[in-house]
């Protein structure tokens, strides 16, 4: 499931585009707007909007995850923290 954004918190400042790994966050009428088709659910931009308009809906299926449970590893090719498992 992609981030999802809260546009009656948002304030449009953008912190969430410049950290997307995925380029998957755009500015529309000053406000984050995620494209889907683009997110890979990573949760770097959760982590990075410092008013929390920003969250994520992991559904998960079969054997546990320690995606979205705040295990992160740092991944230097993109110099972002990464949820364990999603790219390693």
């Amino acid at each position: 499931m992609p981030a999802k954004v809260d546009s009656g918190t948002c304030t449009g400042c953008g912190a969430c585009v410049d950290c997307c790994p995925s380029e998957a966050i755009e500015m529309q009428e000053d406000k984050a707007v995620i494209v889907a088709d683009k997110c890979v659910d990573c949760g770097v931009c959760v982590d990075e909007c410092p008013v929390e308009a920003i969250s994520m809906e992991y559904r998960f299926s079969g054997a546990p995850s320690s995606r979205g449970l705040g295990h992160r590893v740092f991944n230097p090719a993109t110099g972002v923290r990464v949820p364990l498992g999603l790219y390693v």
